[in-house]
């Protein structure tokens, strides 16, 4: 996991950030991880962002990528953001995959 982290551009010190932030990382098995690291990069994600992502939102890879992100991005499609914009989107404010779609994204 560490190397897949290193990988990601993610250095040492901030590993141990995101392990902090994370400790439920230290769980999930690597191909978990790398299942949502290929998620992203179908997204249009490239390595650096990707690592940028896991240490500001390090809760992303620790997702169900059929239960959580894809809800997610279905629900960014739906009200708009077209695929070309997701990654930028993503990159700007990854923390999207982290909010409930009923409680605190759909415009009460």
């Amino acid at each position: 996991m560490v190397e897949q982290f290193g990988e990601l551009g993610v250095g040492t010190k901030k590993l141990g950030q995101v392990m902090a932030t994370s400790p439920q990382l230290l769980l999930r098995k690597p191909q978990e991880i790398q299942q949502v690291v290929v998620f992203l990069k179908d997204l249009g994600l490239d390595e650096e962002t990707i690592g940028r992502v896991l240490g500001r939102c390090s809760e992303i890879f620790a997702a169900i990528i059929e239960k959580t992100l894809k809800k997610k991005l279905d629900f960014l499609t739906t009200i708009g953001v077209s695929k070309s914009h997701l990654p930028w989107v993503i990159r700007k404010y990854p923390e999207l995959f982290l909010y409930d779609v009923n409680r605190t994204l759909l415009p009460r």
